[in-house]
């Protein structure tokens, strides 16, 4: 696959780099430079792998160049679709073709082609999309472990719901170590034309800037939640019912056994062996780096209000940030706290007397209502801690509220 007529390295990053002695072919991320010679490295790499028939260790180099510098120009996304095209991965490739698209001028050089590419690819998605949002789901193995379960750290902010706190042992398994993104969402929509309760009814319960109250707002949907999200924001508006339809085509596709955590799973992954009412200690206005909620970030221009009881720090967000925004726990997974609310498997009961003690889903007591854990970008402090628990109606749907997946090991 020859790039090199596609994209040419900036020539005065490669005489500075060879100034300074470096290797290209080190890791970029190994090297102390500033991020623009660190992507000008990668973009160096992709277009050296794509020339060598690499196509997988380019969109490897893809991963890292986004996380160095998001902002890619239209030749190098041209390039990623290729090899995204190349290593049978359509439905990447047609992200990267959008996004060309809505970068390239018309008389761009590899426009053309581009249209071209799009064509070939759209008509692969259907059958190859359970792989690919496979191999795009990041699992991260959870050790298995005893924990006190509830309002452990005895703060006066639980309420009845958290008790009594209870021994829970858990059996290893695997957590997303982010929520899932609209961008995954997305791709089981292309493949199955579903349509979430929020469309077939026309409403998700979402936030009215201009008034600062909640209610069902119409024609609010994942597509459209009414807050600016990008593709690696969570997913929003979604239903329990909608996420059951979601893992069991999933499942089908892939054969491997996807489901949602429990609540007992995902108390102690958020957890990650702490003890203290946040995870990251006592002090709810120390916690801007490792969760998104209700905090001193300002509302969107033309707003008339603000948060009654906000953290005191900037998360740097209003509402949902892109997955994997903060710092990760102990156990490397990101977000459990803030950003979206998160489903699972349990069935709602407003104590924990009669809890399973071994890690499973409470499978009995009021199961029209599921648990919610985390909390979300419009809670304050209260809502954030470990323990904080809530029930909602399966066919209930928000923009505050998201899910992640399981896996047994």
């Amino acid at each position: 696959m020859d790039a090199t007529e596609t994209y040419q390295m900036n020539p005065g990053y490669t005489s500075m780099l060879l100034l300074m002695g470096v290797v290209l072919s080190v890791s970029a991320q190994q090297l102390n430079l500033p991020k623009a010679a660190q992507a000008e490295i990668l973009k160096q790499d992709i277009v050296e792998a794509l020339s060598a028939n690499r196509p997988a260790d380019a969109l490897n180099k893809f991963d890292q160049l986004r996380a160095v510098d998001p902002s890619i120009a239209p030749a190098m996304l041209y390039l990623e679709a290729r090899a995204a095209d190349a290593v049978g991965r359509p439905y990447r490739a047609i992200r990267a073709l959008e996004y060309y698209f809505a970068k390239a001028a018309s008389d761009d050089t590899s426009y053309a082609k581009a249209a071209q590419l799009m064509r070939a690819v759209q008509p692969k998605v259907k059958s190859s999309m359970g792989k690919e949002l496979v191999a795009d789901i990041q699992m991260v193995s959870i050790p298995g472990g005893s924990f006190q379960m509830g309002n452990d750290s005895g703060d006066s902010e639980g309420s009845a719901d958290e008790l009594p706190v209870h021994a829970v042992t858990i059996r290893p398994f695997r957590l997303g170590k982010y929520e899932v993104t609209v961008a995954q969402f997305r791709g089981f929509v292309l493949a199955t034309n579903y349509q979430t309760e929020a469309e077939r009814s026309g409403t998700c319960f979402a936030l009215d800037l201009s008034t600062g109250r909640w209610s069902d707002l119409p024609g609010n949907s994942w597509r459209a939640p009414g807050i600016a999200q990008t593709d690696d924001h969570p997913v929003v508006c979604l239903s329990w019912n909608d996420v059951d339809v979601f893992i069991n085509w999933l499942n089908q596709h892939t054969q491997r056994k996807f489901r949602l955590p429990s609540e007992a799973e995902w108390e102690y992954a958020a957890r990650a062996k702490t003890r203290s009412k946040y995870p990251w200690g006592g002090n709810a206005d120390q916690g801007c780096q490792f969760t998104n909620g209700a905090d001193q970030t300002p509302w969107p221009a033309g707003s008339k209000h603000t948060w009654t009881t906000p953290i005191k720090c900037h998360d740097g967000h209003f509402a949902t940030a892109a997955v994997g925004s903060y710092f990760a726990n102990a156990f490397g997974l990101h977000d459990l706290i803030g950003n979206v609310w998160e489903w699972t498997q349990d069935c709602w009961n407003d104590t924990y007397i009669g809890a399973p003690s071994d890690g499973s889903a409470w499978l009995s007591g009021e199961c029209s209502r599921r648990v919610v854990r985390g909390g979300a970008w419009l809670n304050n402090a209260a809502n954030l801690r470990v323990s904080y628990r809530s029930g909602l109606v399966t066919a209930d749907r928000g923009v505050n509220l998201g899910f992640r997946l399981a896996q047994d090991l």
